[in-house]
């Protein structure tokens, strides 16, 4: 979702303060705020080597499969229930929430995860247009739009971020890991104390009882996998 364009760059400089105002608007009118980003002093994110526990973490990589079947568009290996969870967080424009939370809440009951080192965040990204996409008028160079993601011991995690690779140049990853390509900025605010009224309101939506057994399907649907591709 992207955010206004009005002000949002001086020069050569972003305008922080009118991106922060639209970034807040956005997540307080259509998701949660736990209070105003505009007194807030934000995050910026920098490249630190990801912890190869969550690295090689097996919910790692099925939620990186859930984000790879939700851009090909292709279910067939998942349930109808989850299939129709992904695509319709996808549709409200929360990909990146819903699948960040999923995937903090499925770390967080892993024996090798440390999860008082979990954080997850709402801020915006910002970088400028490759050089090689086609220019349009009304088109602006500079693309900002909030977003979410986790960190884990200050390392990003970042699994969504790849659906800018139509104008971004990602140097061939999937996904940031870790390491942040030269010319994205991602700044945000730590909203961890949100993730289990997140979690809850994805239960609900999949008529789930609880967030238990919203995670229950989830970790099902891993194994069933499992059987079927090799991650």
């Amino acid at each position: 979702m992207l955010i206004g364009e009005r002000d949002i760059v001086i020069g050569n400089k972003i305008n922080e303060k009118v991106i922060v105002e639209g970034t807040y608007k956005i997540f307080k009118d259509n998701w949660k705020v736990s209070s105003s980003y505009k007194k807030k002093r934000s995050d910026e994110m920098i490249s630190k080597k990801l912890d190869t526990s969550i690295l090689g973490n097996k919910y790692m990589n099925y939620v990186k499969t859930l984000y790879c079947m939700l851009e090909e568009y292709s279910f067939k290996h998942i349930s109808k229930e989850i299939g129709e969870e992904l695509i319709y967080w996808e549709s409200k424009g929360g990909m990146c929430i819903h699948l960040s939370v999923l995937l903090y809440k499925l770390l967080e009951i892993q024996n090798s995860v440390s999860a008082s080192h979990l954080k997850f965040y709402q801020g915006f990204y910002w970088f400028e247009l490759r050089c090689d996409f086609p220019s349009f008028i009304g088109f602006s160079k500079n693309q900002i739009g909030m977003h979410s993601w986790l960190t884990y011991k200050g390392s990003l995690i970042d699994i969504t971020s790849n659906q800018n690779k139509t104008v971004f140049d990602f140097k061939g990853e999937d996904f940031v890991l870790g390491k942040i390509p030269q010319g994205y900025l991602l700044k945000g605010f730590d909203e961890t104390s949100l993730v289990n009224e997140y979690a809850k309101m994805f239960a609900q939506k999949g008529n789930y009882e609880s967030v238990e057994e919203w995670l229950t399907a989830h970790m099902g649907q891993y194994k069933k996998l499992l059987e079927e591709i090799l991650f």
